[in-house]
């Protein structure tokens, strides 16, 4: 009896700091491991979760995880991290303990984990590499090789399956490294299992192809840069790896359907031969559809070719080729059926334009035809309700920004709605307020760039004690405007140092000028008198008085 194993490992955190921490290989790990685990989904029998382990642990569970399976079994090996090339472009896979500058005894090379595969005995392996170089995988010498061929992986039995290719990185969100919760592939292959939107064919089941497919056309058209690729190296059996967990009615591809009603029994006569491979197919649900549309062709047609080639289908009998005459539809005829049918299903998709294009086809060929008419009405009422729906939401992101003042946001919503429906609603009047709004602003800014630059001058002048200088700039400042800042204080600080300097104030109260006059002849006497004293003294010393 067959039994899934998966090991799903995953590599954020490195001691080595020239590695950057990754954030998303520790989610990428324990999504991915509870999608395989469960049984509405994955249904794996083993599934094992490694998370930031270091090189010997990681190693003997890869070891571990080939050995001993049968021939039947699937395993799944899933590895979110660092891919490192060294200098000869070898692929590394870098666990916890790795070193950058020791990669070869320090990290998991690809040549060990493709020996493994080669050894091991079950023939339905999946490698899944979530990492910048994956791609590398394909390289086997220095530099740019060619791509990956039946040499560079000897045996058969596996597919690889690759995040980028050898000259990108994986990517997380838009950035190599970010902070996100999942990279960007491994978000992607779990969307598809989880949704059940990677089931294409709507068998029930999402294959190894589908679940690529799904992932890598997501990635391109989210980033354009990073191209996920995939290499089969004989796989035996299908490789299904999960149930759809929401499984859709199955119906017949309507171009078939539309064959299967056509006016034309040539046509109906052709699309019981497409019915057929479907009954013949391998999913089940499109193979009952088939039958029920055989069966009622063959009870209900009113050509008797139809109903008797019908009959002969479900009774399995080999179908003879069509005859020429069976088949004598005029190419015209086709061209206008597969137009119309193209037209139909594109209005019942939505797809408005689209529909529009091939109905006015029909239209300039072959004026009336069917209700091409009618359509053309429904498609341009369809086209006129997305634009309507358009503008609107346009619309309401601008009224958003300009409620959030971002007005440069604002001013070029506005515009675009202005150029794609002129007089739209209020556009032109809010675009005006909006402008006016954006042009105060530079204006204020302008004059307040002008204010704080005389200020910053002053504010030098008083720092070099230049006061005249500072006097000269802040009575500007406050005539025009004031207020500003503490212009106020700094001029009374400078006019009150200028006067200080240009008056020195005496000490004591003012001396009038005769008060001066007469203070200063009493001063003389008195030093007049005194000498004459002096002189008397020393006269008298003299003679021996």
């Amino acid at each position: 009896m067959e039994r899934k194993y998966a090991l799903i490992i995953g590599n954020g955190e490195y001691l080595d700091p020239s590695l950057t921490r990754l954030k998303a290989p520790d989610v990428d790990v324990v999504s991915l491991a509870a999608a395989l685990r469960d049984p509405k989904i994955g249904g794996f029998d083993d599934v094992k979760e490694m998370v930031n382990q270091p090189y010997t642990v990681v190693s003997k569970e890869i070891s571990k995880f080939f050995n001993d399976k049968k021939r039947e079994d699937m395993l799944l090996m899933y590895f979110s991290g660092h891919g490192v090339q060294d200098s000869n472009g070898r692929l590394y896979l870098t666990v916890k303990d790795s070193e950058k500058d020791y990669l070869d005894i320090t990290s998991i090379p690809a040549s060990f984990i493709s020996s493994k595969l080669t050894e091991c005995r079950s023939k339905r392996k999946i490698l899944i590499l979530d990492c910048c170089h994956s791609g590398a995988w394909q390289v086997g010498a220095k530099g740019d090789t060619a791509a990956v061929t039946a040499d560079t992986f000897q045996g058969y039995g596996h597919v690889v399956m690759t995040a980028s290719d050898k000259t990108e990185y994986a990517l997380e969100g838009d950035q190599v490294v970010d902070d996100v919760s999942l990279s960007l592939f491994t978000n992607y292959l779990l969307e598809g299992l989880k949704t059940g939107q990677a089931d294409r064919l709507n068998d029930g089941w999402v294959d190894v192809d589908e679940l690529f497919d799904y992932a890598r056309d997501r990635v391109i058209s989210q980033t354009g840069k990073q191209k996920p690729k995939i290499w089969k190296f004989d796989t035996e059996g299908e490789l299904k790896i999960a149930k759809n967990p929401n499984p859709k009615e199955v119906d017949l591809p309507f171009s078939l359907k539309a064959a299967i009603t056509s006016d034309f029994h040539k046509l109906r006569l052709e699309s019981i031969d497409q019915l057929v491979i479907l009954l013949n197919g391998s999913v089940p649900k499109l193979a009952d559809k088939a039958a029920e549309a055989l069966q009622q062709m063959a009870a209900n047609d009113d050509s008797f070719m139809v109903r008797q080639r019908a009959a002969d289908a479900l009774k399995g009998k080999q179908l003879s080729p069509l005859s020429g005459e069976e088949l004598a539809v005029s190419e015209k005829t086709k061209r206008l059926e597969a137009l119309y049918t193209s037209a139909t299903s594109a209005i019942q998709a939505g797809r408005w334009e689209e529909a529009q294009s091939h109905l006015l086809g029909i239209e300039k060929e072959e004026p009336g035809y069917k209700d091409v008419r009618q359509l053309l009405s429904q498609a341009s009422a369809g086209l006129e309700r997305i634009q309507k729906e358009k503008l609107a939401a346009l619309y309401g992101q601008a009224v958003q920004a300009a409620g959030a003042k971002n007005w440069a946001e604002a001013q070029r919503l506005f515009r675009q709605l202005e150029q794609m429906a002129p007089g739209y609603q209020d556009v032109r009047q809010r675009l005006d307020r909006i402008e006016a709004e954006i042009q105060r602003q530079q204006t204020q800014k302008g004059q307040q760039e002008r204010l704080d630059g005389i200020y910053n001058r002053a504010m030098e002048a008083m720092q070099a004690s230049q006061w005249v200088e500072a006097q000269r700039f802040l009575p500007q400042l406050e005539m025009e405007s004031p207020g500003y800042r503490d212009v106020r204080r700094q001029l009374n600080k400078v006019n009150d140092l200028v006067r200080a300097i240009q008056q020195p104030p005496a000490p004591g109260r003012p001396v009038s000028r005769s008060k001066t006059l007469l203070v200063g002849i009493a001063i003389g006497v008195i030093l007049v008198l005194c000498a004459c004293a002096f002189l008397v003294y020393y006269s008298s010393s003299s003679y021996g008085y």
